[in-house]
């Protein structure tokens, strides 16, 4: 189990990184990245968000 510091130290992470949207591109790119690559919904999200962001 957590103990609470470690809990608040882990939310604390949170404000390093950015939440992006998933817009109709990065939705169409990974919809064609399932199809071609046989990926998983959610890595396909990675890949075309890394793809359309230049990462």
């Amino acid at each position: 189990m957590l103990r609470k510091i470690e809990l608040e130290e882990l939310f604390m992470l949170f404000e390093v990184f950015e939440e992006l949207e998933i817009n109709k591109d990065i939705r169409n790119l990974a919809f064609e990245f399932m199809k071609k690559y046989g990926l998983l919904p959610n890595d396909a999200l990675i890949l075309a968000t890394c793809k359309l962001l230049n990462i």
